[in-house]
């Protein structure tokens, strides 16, 4: 679950930090559920990542939550571009 909640918050910085000028500011909110941990068919599971996106807009919008745990922290530099080759 935990590395599904990185990528889910590397996937909401890159959005958070590039520039869309006809859009001005562009941010996302996303839930995240894993199987078999917090459901036991598609559509359960989709219900629980559901669940979790509104607790993520609930709670401020911008963040990444999972339907059992508080919104993940946002550790990416938004201030610098999108680099999907790098580590960091």
């Amino acid at each position: 679950m935990e590395a599904a909640g990185l990528v889910a918050e590397k996937i909401r910085s890159a959005i958070a930090s590039t520039p869309v000028p006809e859009a001005g500011e562009v941010t996302a909110s996303l839930g995240v559920a894993t199987f078999p941990m917090h459901a036991e068919t598609e559509a359960e599971l989709i219900s629980m990542a559901d669940q979790a996106l509104y607790a993520a807009k609930r709670s401020g919008r911008n963040k990444v939550c999972s339907c059992d745990a508080p919104p993940i922290p946002n550790v990416f530099d938004e201030t610098q571009p999108y680099d999907p080759v790098s580590t960091n």
